[in-house]
């Protein structure tokens, strides 16, 4: 049995005295659920009451979190962890929060894609969203909107920055390996530098 000897507010969460132990951080959400009251508790109850308050404080760190920015599920189960949130809480937390539709990695990706479509090349986007944790379904399905002409004047863009009508051969391998490093294809970097560098009025086009 353990013997619950204090609840306490502090802040927006309860500390809970445990057999001369406090427990900070519980949610007032679990101790209303629970009705937790002082006196004598069996461990099996406490350990449930454990788990109810760590799944409602994870449920609100994940929404809390989705609301500041938008996050793909591998985000937001990697910082759970971090947080030492239980296991069971972040998944039933995660679930919840991609039921509601407030966390889809489908929808990030094809929002990723759209933004960063203006600065960034596909190989630059696919190898970024990989490393956030989308699928390579979602990453391939959002990549669908990016076409050859979209990527074109993404290049035009970025090689606009290195280069001026009189660029050297250097200066032209020096915008071909920025192009590269921008997720930009060989192929569409050399043409649009070539373009780039054969019709001087495109320097003053706005894109």
């Amino acid at each position: 049995m353990r013997k619950i000897e204090a609840i306490k507010k502090k802040g927006k969460y309860f500390a809970v005295t445990v057999d001369g132990e406090e427990y900070t951080g519980i949610s007032p959400d679990a101790i209303a659920e629970f009705g937790l009251r002082t006196g004598a508790l069996s461990e099996g109850d406490f350990e449930h009451f454990y788990a109810l308050s760590d799944y409602y404080r994870c449920k609100q760190y994940v929404f809390d979190m989705i609301a500041r920015k938008p996050r793909t599920s591998s985000e937001v189960t990697r910082k759970l962890k971090e947080k030492k949130f239980l296991p069971e809480s972040i998944n039933k937390s995660v679930a919840l929060a991609t039921e509601y539709g407030y966390l889809s990695d489908k929808r990030y990706a094809e929002d990723y894609v759209e933004i960063s479509s203006r600065s960034k090349g596909g190989f630059r986007i696919k190898a970024e969203l990989k490393r956030k944790g989308v699928s390579d379904e979602d990453i391939g399905v959002a990549l669908e909107s990016l076409t050859e002409e979209d990527e074109e004047e993404c290049a035009l863009r970025l090689a606009r920055r290195k280069l001026r009508p009189d660029a050297t051969e250097k200066d032209v391998e020096k915008a071909m390996r920025y192009l590269a490093a921008r997720g930009i294809s060989y192929e569409i970097a050399r043409r649009t530098v070539r373009k780039l560098m054969d019709a001087p009025e495109l320097f003053d086009e706005l894109y």
